[in-house]
């Protein structure tokens, strides 16, 4: 497409024309360009037989020159749009020697949002009591924004805030997005304390609750005692 920005007949009768033509695939018959709101550049061709300069009232548009003559390239460059609702507008203005004017309007769209992030699980609650020597039972509750990958407890003798690189119980992936699970820990060592936390992973990442600690002993009777009534 090749457009006319300015035409105009010398003042001094001559059958010469001082003319501006900018072609652009892009420019549209209202010599309009629109930009992309990421961050964008587009090109356009000036032909004067005269000598032009180009300006803009907008400090985030970017031209490649302010002047030149016979055939050149003038690339307008916009940075990425800080708004993600709004269109913002800027006046590109070519002057002939002639000081005759035409103003191109370059519009530039929204900036793309961001993508939404996610929370990772919440525990609301984290019960945990010994049922002998080396079991304890479990209960938690969670809450998630997104799918469950994995939930469950994980346990350590030497770590204060175990996390899923230590021992752990899992239960698996969950349907649900918010839900009382439950379990148990089995095969503790006899006479240890031990640090546990309940956990629920998403796509987001992990989710702990606070620390519990039990203490095993010998004092209960475990499934593999003797007892003598």
């Amino acid at each position: 497409m090749c457009l006319a920005l300015l035409t105009a007949c010398a003042d001094n009768g001559d059958t010469n024309f001082s003319e501006i033509i900018a072609s652009a695939d892009y420019l549209t018959s209202d010599n309009a360009v629109a930009l992309g709101g990421d961050g964008d550049a587009k090109e356009l061709q000036v032909k004067s037989n005269s000598t032009w300069s180009a300006a803009t009232n907008a400090a985030w548009l970017e031209l490649s020159t302010k002047s030149g003559s016979g055939v050149q390239k003038l690339t307008l460059k916009a940075a990425k749009n800080p708004d993600t609702l709004r269109t913002r507008t800027a006046t590109l203005v070519i002057t002939s020697a002639r000081h005759i004017t035409r103003n191109v309007t370059v519009s530039q769209g929204a900036a793309t949002p961001p993508p939404h992030v996610y929370a990772v699980p919440a525990i609301s609650t984290f019960e945990l009591n010994l049922t002998d020597v080396t079991t304890a039972r479990f209960s938690f509750l969670y809450s998630s924004e997104i799918g469950i990958t994995d939930r469950g407890v994980c346990y350590s003798a030497t770590n204060a805030t175990p996390t899923t690189d230590d021992q752990k119980v899992s239960l698996g992936r969950a349907s649900r997005l918010v839900e009382n699970a439950s379990g148990q820990i089995t095969s503790l060592q006899r006479s240890t304390k031990y640090y546990v936390r309940a956990y629920a992973t998403n796509a987001s990442g992990t989710g702990y609750s606070s620390v519990l600690t039990i203490t095993t002993d010998t004092d209960i009777p475990g499934p593999d005692d003797n007892v003598t009534p």
